[in-house]
């Protein structure tokens, strides 16, 4: 599969809920929760550099997997579709 924030390979990991879990080379292990999923499917996007900063940021602080919500994303667009 293709990591969310970067659009490089990523490998999808065991996740138990309402969110994704994955592991990227250039992103690292993080997960995102069935919301910001859906928003993405509806034609979102994340901005590449602002998560990949944010992930580390969130990795300095101790957590191991972050977490990206909807309170939390940092978009980057919308698709317009027609």
């Amino acid at each position: 599969m293709e990591c969310f924030v970067c659009n490089q390979s990523a490998e999808k990991r065991e996740s138990v809920g309402d969110y994704v879990s994955l592991s990227c080379d250039n992103c690292g292990v993080f997960s995102l929760s069935g919301t910001v999923v859906i928003l993405l499917q509806k034609g979102r996007w994340l901005n590449t550099e602002g998560s990949q900063q944010w992930l580390e940021e969130q990795r300095r602080e101790g957590i191991d997997s972050p977490l990206i919500t909807d309170s939390n994303a940092i978009w980057d667009g919308t698709w317009v579709k027609g």
